[in-house]
């Protein structure tokens, strides 16, 4: 699908659900669709097989955020 809306805008939108998170300036997942996160590499797994680069910058603030909803 393609649109011609800035990912900022859909950003804005997600932020109110906990299950999306903005890992990296191109990327927003849900992490209930995160099969395996490499922390070495700061990768993402996701069940589609799709592989998702966690930014420096937010590595460990969304290392919390998955504490947070995972328990």
């Amino acid at each position: 699908m393609l649109v011609s809306k800035k990912l900022k805008f859909f950003e804005e939108i997600l932020s109110k659900r906990e299950n999306f998170y903005r890992v990296h300036r191109s990327s927003i997942v849900n992490v209930k669709t995160i099969e395996k996160y490499n922390r070495n590499e700061s990768l993402i797994l996701l069940e589609n097989g799709a592989k998702i680069k966690v930014a420096r910058d937010n590595k460990s603030m969304f290392e919390e955020h998955l504490k947070s909803i995972t328990g």
